[in-house]
């Protein structure tokens, strides 16, 4: 477990700003709280930067289409960054793949006000709630599996730990060293 503390003062160590040891201001700890949680924010939308894809399950309501997601949302959950193409729909014990489209394809669809079983869905990005558009009006309870990135954790003070898989804190850590550098001097190479 890795408190965002320990991570940002292991980055500022590395740019030579802090000693081993040291402390952070209580102006520090609002400054690199705010740039550490930005940048775990970007890091979340590169594929190699998130160690895994989440599966969930949602219940699809007949006759609705249109399903927001994001805290409170219709899908109650972390609104995903991105959606995976290998999301599904469970029914009878079988599995029907739910193919993610984009924009323009999924407007060129001709089931607008048709019912069925869905076979394609469109993921509109918005904030706070984004929305799932899926191509046919459910005609069942249909039991949908989300898969999708998820953002990386955002801490609420210096205090806060975050459990991570092998080799994330230390990319966490060099890479925010980079991201502090500028205004603060150069970045070693070794570093680098």
């Amino acid at each position: 477990m890795a408190a965002a503390s320990t991570m940002i003062v292991n980055s500022l160590i590395m740019l030579g700003e802090k000693v081993i040891g040291g402390s952070l201001t209580t102006a520090e700890q609002t400054h690199y709280l705010a740039k550490l949680n930005t940048f775990l924010e970007s890091a979340s939308i590169e594929r190699l930067m998130i160690y895994q894809i989440l599966e969930e399950s949602f219940n699809l309501i007949a006759g609705s289409s249109a399903y927001t997601i994001g805290s409170s949302g219709n899908f109650n959950t972390t609104r995903p960054t991105r959606i995976e193409d290998t999301c599904f729909i469970v029914q009878s014990n079988s599995i029907y793949p739910v193919r993610v489209l984009d924009e323009r394809t999924f407007s060129s669809l001709q089931t607008v006000g048709q019912s069925g079983m869905p076979q394609n869905l469109y993921y509109d990005i918005s904030v706070p709630l984004a929305t799932i558009y899926f191509d046919y009006n459910p005609d069942a309870a249909y039991e949908f599996h989300l898969k999708s990135w998820k953002q990386l954790q955002s801490f609420a003070s210096v205090s806060d730990t975050v459990s991570l898989p092998l080799g994330y804190q230390r990319y966490i850590e060099s890479n925010f060293a980079i991201e502090c550098a500028p205004g603060l001097g150069p970045v070693s190479q070794e570093t680098a």
